[in-house]
């Protein structure tokens, strides 16, 4: 699955559900009419500030824009745990 397909998906969805057209979906989301089209596009993914404006306006949760599995940038390197033995730093 392509990053950000659901997000886009669902987003589209929305709009079409609310019987309004992009730039309306902008002015309730408040983000920029052109950042909208290009999300909608696939173009490029929200920003943390707009997949939560998105959420607070559509319910969609900013997870659907970056599924964690498919993000390289959001892996986490867990160090290895060490013990510690007494008397030893």
């Amino acid at each position: 699955m392509e990053t950000g397909l659901q997000g886009r998906e669902r987003l589209a969805q929305w709009i079409e559900r609310s019987k309004i057209n992009q730039l309306e979906a902008a002015q309730l989301i408040d983000i920029d009419p052109t950042q909208l089209s290009q999300i909608l596009a696939g173009k490029r993914r929200p920003g943390l500030d707009n997949a939560i404006k998105i959420a607070r306006a559509t319910g969609i949760v900013p997870d659907a824009w970056v599924p964690i599995e498919e993000d390289e940038e959001a892996t986490v390197a867990v160090p290895a745990t060490r013990k510690r033995q007494i008397g030893k730093a």
